[in-house]
């Protein structure tokens, strides 16, 4: 359970890597690289803004949801803690 709801968490950095991959290429091969570095800065600003965003809607609904699928108290306390380590990391880093 918890790895499910950490793939929540990473979801808005994943979509928006692919969408700059796309916009990057395009900027360089256009020879603009100056473009390319302009957009990459924006867009991992955007990026980590989206992060923390959803990182917290996961944090706020995280009780609501594990009570919902039912599981036992020690597997509720277990994937609480998975899903508040990788909050932690993926915000450090």
């Amino acid at each position: 359970m918890g790895g499910t709801l950490v793939m929540f968490e990473v979801l808005p950095g994943m979509a928006i890597g692919l969408g700059l991959t796309v916009m990057i290429a395009r900027c360089v091969g256009a020879g603009d690289y100056g473009q390319a570095k302009y957009f990459t800065k924006k867009i991992k600003g955007i990026m980590y803004v989206a992060l923390v965003v959803c990182c917290a809607l996961v944090l706020a609904f995280l009780p609501t949801i594990l009570k919902i699928n039912g599981l036992s108290e020690a597997a509720r306390s277990l994937s609480a803690q998975i899903v508040w380590w990788h909050v932690s990391f993926e915000v450090i880093i």
